[in-house]
């Protein structure tokens, strides 16, 4: 996932012997020097952002964004919950 040209998240799937895996991260606030270090994607001098780069906010505290992605996330793929 990508914004302005640098890497914000990442989604990923992957299927082998019947089995599906998946994955989603999002960077909202961290330290990103840990990516100066390896080639993201496999793409050497790929920028790597983050949400707070472009958000300065208290809704950027990780379980208020959490809780919105996952319900966002929920609301795309027609969840509803069952009793």
């Amino acid at each position: 996932m990508y914004v302005s040209n640098a890497k914000i998240g990442a989604l990923g799937l992957r299927i082998k012997n019947g089995w599906s895996y998946h994955g989603l991260s999002l960077n909202v606030s961290m330290d990103l020097s840990p990516f100066h270090s390896i080639n993201p994607c496999g793409f050497e001098n790929l920028a790597v952002t983050q949400l707070s780069d472009f958000i300065e906010s208290e809704e950027l505290l990780l379980h208020k964004v959490s809780k919105v992605l996952c319900n966002k996330l929920l609301a795309e793929l027609g969840y509803k919950e069952h009793y």
